[in-house]
């Protein structure tokens, strides 16, 4: 009977080890995944803007990697790319239609305006933006959890879903008397093979120096993207409740 006890008390220590190094494990690995799946990401949104009985949309891609990130525009044939390069960002401008790319340098005043707000660019809207609404609830678990945000005004309601671990939005809505626009996560991949060739597609098209471009009046895509007013910094499409794009100022 002695024998049969020790025997059974080995098992349950045993036992009780192995599911300690189990739960030991897992939550250990669990911010590592979530650290992968925040830094390669694919994400699809569409953007609706309704005034009165009309309706507007189109659609952006977000694409993430490790200090890089860009956002893809299907409607325009454009690709706008951040590189985050020793707390400075670096913008190129791609322009799919015509396989061809602006670089702009680091610290690099463009129109009289530096663009070095990487967060923004990172994850759309800055954290401090964020900050400024009220927290409803979270749901999920893991590196799936959403969050509910949302402000209220006279000039208007703001209502915000915010994926936290992947520092990513979900939804973002802002109403306005008659005016709402509303952006929606469609798709979500982390698929780095995806992102990568991605990103090499257009690292491979011919690129000019912004500070080069008017040193050759006999190039037609540099004449015409210049003519059109491309070749400078551009805004999201994110607005708060009083029409004004949420980047730079607005967002600190």
């Amino acid at each position: 009977m002695k024998q049969s006890q020790t025997i059974l008390c080995g098992l349950l220590l045993s036992a009780s080890t192995l599911f300690t190094s189990a739960v030991t494990a897992a939550t250990s690995e669990e911010p590592v995944q979530c650290d992968a799946e925040k830094n390669w990401v694919k994400a699809d949104y569409t953007l609706t803007e309704t005034t009165n009985d009309k309706v507007r949309s189109r659609s952006l891609t977000l694409w993430r990697k490790p200090d890089v990130v860009a956002h893809q525009y299907p409607a325009s044939d454009i690709t706008q790319v951040w590189e985050h390069v020793h707390e400075r960002v670096k913008q190129t401008r791609f322009f799919d239609a015509y396989k061809r790319g602006i670089e702009y340098q680091p610290g690099e005043n463009i129109h009289g305006r530096v663009d070095n707000d990487w967060e923004y660019r990172n994850q759309l809207v800055k954290q401090a933006f964020i900050d400024g609404l009220e927290k409803q609830d979270s749901k999920g678990s893991g590196c799936d959890i959403r969050t509910l945000y949302t402000a209220g005004s006279e000039n208007g309601h703001i209502e915000l879903v915010w994926a936290d671990n992947l520092q990513l939005i979900v939804s973002f809505t802002v109403t306005k008397g008659e005016q709402k626009m509303h952006w929606q996560q469609q798709s979500l991949s982390h698929e780095q093979a995806g992102i990568n060739a991605f990103f090499a597609s257009r690292y491979g098209y011919q690129t000019t120096d912004y500070a080069d471009i008017g040193d050759d009046h006999t190039d037609p895509f540099l004449t015409n993207m210049v003519h059109q007013g491309f070749i400078e910094a551009g805004a999201s499409g994110f607005y708060n409740a009083s029409g004004e794009a949420l980047e730079g100022s607005h967002l600190h």
